[in-house]
This record gives structure tokens, sequence and C-alpha cells, in this order.
């Protein structure tokens, strides 16, 4: 009893002085006893006996924080509001207290992973954070878009912690908007987490998540979550579909990705610009040119996006002849070529040995005016090298405007390659001169 006593004060110093991970290892010293009943009862007098000696000192304390166990082993927080007499309350009334606490934003053994709160309050606004209603949800969903799109992490999680410890009961924008602060900040973990806390979710919320995992490249766990949403019977939309095809494509799973593709025809999707242009790509990562050519063709709308992708597809296989028939193709359409399309038929030649075509291509790009940027560039110095033409590929290395590392080190990998060791030699000085090592 003594040394719950004694555990009970320090942690109620602990949360004075904003010490999460001191308050932590004051709770594991005590978890063995959360099982118990009168745990929780005896956590209030201690309260008022390190209330009396914090008075002492002249010192307001914030709120004491109780985190209780029960046989699930769930993690909910009981708040004690600072603006009531503490010193008068009964046992009875701190259990009424308890089952009145609205469902968290994130369960108490997350919160040692937060900021302290007095750098959130630095951070928001107190006029704000001190409003009632929907101007504070809006505010607070505000402050996690501004996180999502500088990738503030730490920002991020710092609100959240306010979140919490305000006992704010979130509406489904402001759900939301933690859900894609996390996946945007790379942390789909967390933001998978805070979807399971959700009482309530929706097709939104579930794709903020599927995108997350997408973006960090776990392009299986965006899958897994993809049919646990659909056992849940939420119908995917467009985005659905196009953020998990773009998961397939990663992990090269066609044959889920085959799946994806009935499920769009009978949701009456598959005309979608994005779902069409993401299932192309599909299918050229997994080699299926064949079923890529033919979902290319069978839409309504041919973006740049789409034709880029097909290129790419072709141009990896070494397909000249249908890489040409592409661009003849494309040149006979309203869209017109670009640098990103040129690179990649400049690779489809260099990858099949297409010399004639190539030297056809960089006349063209000449003859357009096409600014050589570093992909162009790259591509044609690629395709010269492949054919062993050095010096040609020197000519075009001195035409591009500060060239990257990268292309420093194919041009100077060409020269020695290919026998001219004095040129590779004093293109590694001028490079050294220059600033890249």
């Amino acid at each position: 009893m003594a040394r719950i006593f004694l555990i009970c004060i320090l942690i109620t110093i602990a949360i004075k002085f904003a010490e999460l991970e001191l308050l932590s290892v004051w709770v594991s010293l005590c978890h063995h006893n959360m099982q118990s009943p009168s745990f929780v009862g005896l956590l209030f007098p201690c309260h008022r006996v390190s209330l009396q000696l914090l008075k002492k000192h002249n010192t307001s304390l914030n709120p004491l924080i109780l985190l209780c166990r029960n046989k699930s082993m769930s993690a909910p927080l009981s708040i004690i509001d600072p603006n009531e007499e503490t010193d008068d309350l009964a046992l009875g009334e701190s259990n009424e207290r308890f089952h009145e606490i609205p469902r968290r934003l994130l369960n108490s053994e997350r919160l040692n992973s937060f900021p302290p709160i007095n750098k959130v309050e630095r951070t928001v606004g107190a006029k704000h954070i001190n409003s009632g209603g929907k101007e504070k949800l809006r505010w607070y969903s505000s402050m996690l878009r501004d996180c999502a799109s500088t990738g503030s992490l730490k920002k991020g999680k710092a609100i959240h912690g306010h979140l919490v410890k305000d006992g704010v009961e979130a509406d489904s924008h402001l759900w939301v908007s933690l859900i894609n602060m996390y996946s945007k900040c790379l942390s789909p973990l967390l933001a998978r987490t805070v979807l399971d806390e959700m009482p309530e979710r929706d097709i939104v919320s579930w794709n903020a998540v599927i995108a997350g995992y997408v973006a960090e490249g776990r392009a299986s766990d965006a899958v897994s979550l993809f049919c646990e949403m659909k056992k849940e019977d939420i119908k995917p939309n467009e985005f659905a579909l196009s953020t998990v095809l773009k998961a397939c494509s990663l992990c090269r799973n066609l044959q889920f990705g085959k799946q994806l593709h009935a499920d769009a025809i009978k949701l009456g999707l598959f005309l979608d610009l994005y779902v069409g242009s993401c299932l192309v790509d599909l299918y050229a990562k997994c080699d299926k040119m064949e079923l890529a050519d033919r979902v290319f063709f069978s839409m309504p709308e041919l973006s740049t996006v789409s034709w880029n992708v097909l290129f790419n597809g072709y141009a990896e296989m070494g397909d000249i002849k249908n890489i040409l028939r592409l661009f003849c193709g494309i040149t006979d359409s309203e869209l017109k070529f670009n640098n990103f399309i040129l690179s990649t038929v400049l690779k489809g030649c260099a990858n099949s040995g297409s010399f004639i075509e190539g030297k056809v291509l960089h006349s063209l790009v000449i003859k357009t005016g096409l600014k050589l940027d570093q992909r162009l560039g790259c591509s044609l110095l690629d395709m010269y090298s492949k054919f062993g033409l050095a010096y040609d590929a020197l000519t075009v290395f001195k035409m591009i405007k500060d060239p990257d590392i990268v292309t420093w080190s194919a041009m100077i990998t060409c020269l020695a390659q290919q026998g001219h060791s004095k040129e590779a030699a004093k293109l590694l000085r001028m490079m050294r001169f220059r600033g890249w090592e």
C-alpha cells in the first residue's frame, strides 16, 4: 500500500512536469496492480495528498491522467477537470466520470510518443484551442492539413497529443485530417492505428491509409488493407482502385491486379482515366504488353501519362517496332510528344540496337528545338555510349546545362570503357573542380 501510494505521487508529479517518459516508468512499476478493483480508488487519495504537497509550493496542478487497464488490456484515459474541487471528489463520482469519457483519438499507450504539450500551445493559437464546437475542430483540421502538406510529422504528433490532452471528440473531418497527416508524413502505421480507433470508417479514411502504405512502398500492406476494407462492405471508388493498382504494380502482383480489373468493370470504373492508366502500368510492369496495349486503346481518353507508361513498357523490352508504332500514333494525335516520351523512345532504340532510328530522333530533337534537359540528355548519351560512339556522347554531354552527378559519372564511364582514359581523367578533374565528388 505504501509503495503504491509513493508511486502515485510520483506519477502525479511526472504529469505535472510533462515528463511522459518518466511517467511510463512509474506506471510500469505498478502494472501488476492494475487489475485490482481497488487500485483506481487508491489513486484518488494519493492525488489529494500530492495536490496538498504541491500547493505548499504555490504550484498549480495539471489534470491528473489516470491510466487504467481492464481485462481486455485496453487503455482508456480518465482526465480530472482542473477547474473543479478535486479535494472533495468521491470514488463514486470518479467512476461516473470514467464512463462518460469520449472515445479517444489514440489510446494512452501512444501518448508517450507525442512531444510535450507546451510546444503545441506555442504553435497553436490559444484563441482557437479555447474556443468550442465546430470552430475548434476546423482549426485542428486546418493545422493537421498544414502538417500534411509540409511533411511536419513532429508538429502533427504534437497537435495529436493536444487533441488527446484536451479531450476533443472528433468529427469525421478531423479523423480524416489526422489519418491523412500521418499518411503524408510517411507514417502509415500510425495512420492505421488512428483508422482502427475510428468509430465509423468511410471510404475516404480507408483510401488515405492505403495511399500512405503505397507512398511508403509497403505494397503488400496496401493490398491487405484493401481486402479488409472490402470485407467490411465498403465499396471502392476510382481513387481506391487506382491506388491499390499502384500497389500491385510495385509488388508485381498480377493475379490480384486482374481481380481489380474485373472489379473496375463490375463497378463501371473501367473507363476512368486514372484507373485505366494504372491498369496499363500494371500490365506493363508485369511484362504483359499485349494486355497493356489492349487496355490502353480501349480507354476513351488518352493522356500523356498513359502514353508514357506504354512507351516505357515497350522500351524496357526493346520492342522498337511497337515503340515506333506508338510514336507515329502520338504524332498523329492532338497530344504533343515531350522530353519524357522522346527519352523513353531513345531508351528503346538503345536497348534494341536501332541506331538509325535513334539518330533520326536526335535530329527531331534538334529540329523541334526541344530543350536538352537532364532526362533527354542522359538518354542520348546512353544511346551513343551503347553504340560505341564515345565522342558523339561527349558532344551531347557538353550541350547539357548543369549536368548532375549521374550524368558526369555516365560520361566518364563511357570514355573509360571505350579506351579514352586521358579524356576520362580530364573530365574527372573537371567534375571535382565543379564541386562534384
